[in-house]
């Protein structure tokens, strides 16, 4: 859990993010990008069911 807080916050040792957040943060990143593409042929993206 750390080693998550460190790579999203900078350092793990001084910062904490709950998870609520990290999950908050990990759907505007990870899902965003996709939702944003357009789809060519009705054809499913490859992370649609990642998130």
């Amino acid at each position: 859990m750390g080693l998550y807080a460190g790579l999203f916050d900078g350092d793990a040792s001084e910062h904490f993010i709950l998870p609520a957040q990290r999950y908050a943060y990990l759907h505007v990143v990870c899902d965003t990008p996709v939702a944003a593409e357009p789809r060519h042929n009705g054809a499913a993206q490859p992370y649609d069911d990642y998130w």
